[in-house]
């Protein structure tokens, strides 16, 4: 029988063999991977485990999928201009969502790259099988700096009890939300914060011309019961039938209508309206992990990514936990998913979307969101009150047309940009021009409606 001592020796000599074994391998450091994004938690979430899994199946490594908040797309390009106008680099490795406007601006001002000038490009099977374009709509940025990820459309999305409560009729157009008719019934979102929903009002823009599309948004704005900063809010309040009516992308109006049934609520891409834009990723410059960065890239972009975006939650393939109601950049993802699709509509097969002018978008995408914040949502409580008037005294056509007239003429659009762009001075001065010009305008309006005959009055 062994004695005590014998026993503590044996359980040294053991102990000393795992340390040993534990000091001989080399346990592979944690990768953390960092993207700034507008994208909601559910994407997020969704893409961050499904892209763990699959480098440590692909690798056989461990790699954490990091999101800091930093807000909306129009926040984030804010954020990045503070960023390198300072540094050259922002540390972080990718920027992920948003319009491909936005996009355009960030490789103008070189805060994105190509894989490739990083020295770790695509690789050739990848890029072969990406689409250049879809009915139109680009998928790939200027020298490859950016890559479609998704594609959005945008449009309405509608309660069809309380419209049905209120009488109003199913719109089929922009131009209709904009009608009295609909005055209190609209959630939309503030141009100024969000990129996504600064695309949706240059379509309106693009669809109608400067003249009858800022009329229009005239007229959507003044019928706001509420405007907020995110692009996701107009949806949410009218899937609590706290509005009749929303203007957002079509991922946000897709996940009421699965939340809430086809019977309640419907989204509408509006006739001759709306066009696929393409929701980029890139990889931002002075990226602290390229190789890493670009191994996101290439699963998002593949089929494993593709199938994310439109199979149905629980499925192979397919997110986890909920939907994510997207579009797929990849075609074969459509003919090959069959039922694990959550949305059969297939963006390569249906029929062609509004065309918009690249250029005319990127130009006056500089100023929309501002143009609009400083103009028709700073001055909105008194806008809402005099368009109401308006109606109630018949809508006199000479002050109707006064109010819903853009604020300068649409060949002063470069001039009025290069103005916004001469340095923050310039640019706080015509914010508060546009703003104080507007509250004039509608003071103006307001008194020459209360000088007409009594009869006509409200």
């Amino acid at each position: 029988m062994w004695s005590i001592r014998q026993w503590i020796c044996l359980l040294g000599l053991v102990l000393l063999a795992g340390m040993a074994s534990a000091c001989g391998r080399s346990e592979a450091p944690v990768q953390n991977l960092r993207i700034v994004s507008p994208h909601g938690s559910r994407i997020k979430s969704e893409f961050a485990a499904a892209f763990e899994r699959w480098y440590q199946q692909t690798y056989g490594q461990t790699v954490k999928v990091n999101y800091p908040d930093h807000g909306g797309t129009s926040t984030i390009f804010q954020y990045l201009e503070r960023q390198y106008a300072q540094n050259p680099t922002c540390n972080y490795d990718l920027v992920w969502g948003g319009g491909s406007a936005e996009f355009d601006r960030l490789a103008a001002k070189n805060f994105i790259v190509s894989p490739a000038s990083a020295g770790v490009p695509l690789d050739a099977d990848t890029l072969t099988a990406l689409p250049v374009e879809v009915q139109g709509t680009i998928l790939r940025g200027p020298e490859d700096r950016w890559y479609g990820s998704t594609m959005s459309y945008f449009g309405l999305v509608v309660s069809k009890t309380r419209m049905q409560e209120l009488g109003l009729q199913r719109p089929r157009f922009w131009a209709d939300v904009a009608a009295p008719a609909w005055h209190g019934q609209l959630s939309l979102g503030d141009p100024s914060k969000s990129g996504s929903v600064k695309t949706c009002y240059e379509l309106v823009l693009q669809a109608n011309g400067w003249e009858r599309g800022w009329g229009i948004l005239t007229g959507m704005f003044a019928n706001a019961n509420s405007i907020r900063e995110g692009g996701s809010q107009p949806a949410e309040e009218v899937g609590s039938e706290n509005a009749a009516a929303g203007v957002v992308i079509d991922f946000f109006g897709r996940m009421q209508v699965v939340r809430q049934g086809d019977k309640l609520v419907e989204f509408i891409v509006p006739e001759g309206g709306s066009s696929l834009d393409s929701d980029p990723i890139a990889m931002l410059r002075g990226a602290p992990n390229p190789e890493l960065a670009r191994r996101f890239m290439t699963f998002v972009l593949s089929p494993a990514g593709q199938q994310l975006w439109v199979y149905k939650p629980g499925v192979p393939g397919g997110p986890q936990y909920r939907a994510l109601a997207r579009m797929s950049i990849r075609p074969e993802v459509y003919t090959q998913g069959g039922d694990k699709l959550i949305d059969p509509q297939n963006p390569f097969t249906a029929p062609p979307p509004l065309q918009v002018v690249r250029d005319l978008a990127r130009t006056r995408g500089f100023i929309l969101g501002d143009l609009i914040r400083f103009t028709l949502i700073d001055n909105h409580p008194a806008l809402a009150r005099l368009r109401l008037d308006l109606a109630r005294a018949g809508d006199p056509p000479e002050l109707v047309a006064q109010l819903l007239a853009p604020p300068f003429a649409e060949g002063a659009l470069g001039e009025v940009v290069k103005t916004y762009q001469r340095d923050d001075k310039a640019k706080t001065q015509l914010r508060s021009q546009w703003q104080a010009d507007y509250h004039k305008r509608i003071e103006t309006i307001t008194a020459a409606l209360r000088q007409r005959p009594t009869g006509t009055r409200p």
